[in-house]
């Protein structure tokens, strides 16, 4: 097992400004990942949130500025607010690249899917249709619309030929529709 409390080789000690080294007290650590991310390891804002603050501590180092060691360099509220909103800001940049370069191909599955649906409403109209023509014209309703218009016919052939018939056609036409009703 290392001893945590020596840097990696590849890391420079870290020092104070006046270039005395810094101590870390044994087991003391940064809280910093458990801060921006707290007890939920998928949190991807968190993450990457965590990422920029170690990429700002590696900046700092590379430009001499001292690194504090350990527990001492757990980032306040303002920095983690900050760097979760950039993190945000990231992923919403990437994620809108990703739905700009993506948006043909959801566009054409769209209309696929529309164009899915509309055939199968109209495969339920069309089926609706035939059905109600049929029922229309089956033979039965075709004999009792004919056997109607025949009634009718009848009808007003005897209504015209009474109607000529006689002097006042009006008042006779009223007398036989009394007569048909008592």
């Amino acid at each position: 097992m290392t001893d945590r409390t020596t840097p990696a080789p590849d890391h420079p000690t870290p020092a104070y400004q006046d270039g005395s080294p810094a101590a870390t007290p044994p087991n003391t650590f940064s809280q910093a990942f458990r801060n921006f991310v707290g007890d939920n390891p998928k949190d991807i804002e968190g993450l990457l949130a965590y990422a920029l603050y170690k990429q700002s501590i590696t900046e700092d180092r590379e430009r001499g500025l001292p690194v504090q060691p350990g527990a001492s360099r757990n980032p306040g509220s303002n920095t983690i607010d900050n760097l979760r909103r950039a993190a945000r800001t990231l992923l919403q940049e990437y994620s809108s690249k990703i739905l700009e370069a993506e948006k043909p191909g959801l566009q054409r599955t769209a209309i696929w899917a529309k164009l899915d649906e509309v055939s199968g409403n109209l495969a339920t109209l069309q089926t609706n249709i035939i059905t109600h023509v049929e029922r229309r014209t089956r033979t039965w309703a075709g004999v009792k619309a004919s056997v109607y218009g025949w009634f009718l016919s009848i009808a007003l052939t005897i209504l015209i030929v009474v109607g000529f018939s006689t002097p006042n056609p009006v008042n006779r036409i009223i007398d036989w529709l009394k007569a048909l009703m008592s």
